[in-house]
């Protein structure tokens, strides 16, 4: 609700009193024209820090990415395509590899390539827990959420 400031009377004038009304709310009020339920407001930025990147060979990169542990749920991670789609839009692919632990994101290819022991493979797999991919020459995109880590369930939701 918009409070204004009082207009100090002016007499028993009727002019004044129909007219009253109609000066204080053009003028005498100011706000923003569209009421804050309706006003959009900017998502903050999910923060991750990138550990490996590479080049994709039609376009793109792909990325290992760290972020908080504190974004190990599905509104984090859905929070985190946000700022992904913002961050590759100029990027003809993405393909990024999401982790909640940087020790774990530095094994990527080492776990890939079948070269680690059993301890670090775990620590990998426990704390590699989702997938972003952008293909726009296909118009795939969705992210793959493995909240509890890649050796367990997984979730692929389409985006937009």
């Amino acid at each position: 609700m918009k409070l204004c400031r009082q207009v100090p009377s002016m007499g028993n004038s009727i002019a004044v009193w129909l007219l009253a009304p109609l000066a204080v709310g053009m003028f005498a009020c100011s706000g923003p024209s569209v009421p804050p339920e309706n006003r959009e407001t900017a998502k903050p930025a999910v923060v991750y820090n990138v550990i490996e990147e590479w080049s994709i060979p039609n376009g793109g990169y792909g990325r290992a990415i760290v972020v908080d542990p504190a974004q190990r749920s599905e509104a984090g991670l859905l929070a985190l395509t946000d700022q992904l789609r913002q961050d590759t839009k100029a990027d003809r692919n993405a393909f990024v590899f999401i982790y909640d632990n940087s020790g774990a994101a530095k094994l990527r290819k080492a776990a890939f390539e079948a070269r680690l022991s059993t301890r670090d493979m775990k620590l990998h797999d426990d704390h590699m827990i989702g997938t972003y991919v952008r293909n726009s020459n296909t118009g795939f995109h969705a992210i793959t959420i493995a909240l509890q880590g890649a050796a367990g369930p997984m979730k692929e939701i389409p985006l937009r």
